[in-house]
C-alpha cells in the first residue's frame, strides 16, 4: 500500500503555486464485506479512536502521510492484521506492536471497524457515481 506523502520547500519571495495534492479517491477502495456484529464493530470504534485514530486519522480516513486502513490488503485477513498489529511485524516501518495494550479480540473488533468504515465509504463512492450520471 502506498503512501501519498508531498516534500514541499519554500523559497523567500518565490512565485511557485503548490501542484494539486494527489487524491486519495485514487487508489481503490474494495474491502471484504462487513460480517461482525454491531456490538463487534462498536468496541473496535472506541479501540480505534483510542489507540489508532492519533496516527491514522479519526473515522478511519488515512492521511496522506500514513496508511489509509481502509485501503490496507491486511483487511482481508484477521491472521495478517493481527500480525501487524499484535505481533509488530511492521514494527522496523514504524507500526508499533499494541500487543501489551490490546488483546487479540480487542484488534479483531479494531479491523471489524475499520471494515465497517470502508464498507460505508465504499457505499457513498457508489452513490455519487450515480447521481453523477
Amino acid at each position: 500500500m502506498r503512501n501519498i506523502s508531498r516534500l514541499l520547500v519554500f523559497k523567500i519571495g518565490g512565485t511557485a503555486k503548490l501542484p494539486a495534492e494527489p487524491a486519495l479517491a485514487d487508489l481503490p477502495l474494495d474491502p471484504p464485506p462487513s460480517t461482525a456484529a454491531p456490538e463487534v464493530i462498536a468496541v473496535g470504534q472506541v479501540k480505534y479512536g483510542r489507540y489508532c485514530a492519533v496516527c491514522h486519522a479519526p473515522g478511519a480516513v488515512g492521511s496522506t502521510v500514513l496508511p489509509d486502513l481502509r485501503r490496507a490488503g491486511s483487511l482481508e485477513s484477521a491472521a495478517a492484521w493481527s500480525a501487524v498489529v499484535h505481533d509488530g511485524v511492521l514494527k522496523n516501518n514504524g507500526m508499533a506492536s499494541f500487543k501489551g495494550s490490546l488483546s487479540k479480540e480487542e484488534i479483531e473488533a479494531i479491523r471489524a471497524y475499520v471494515i465497517s468504515r470502508a464498507n460505508a465509504d465504499k457505499a457513498i463512492e457508489a452513490g455519487r457515481k450515480v447521481a453523477r450520471r
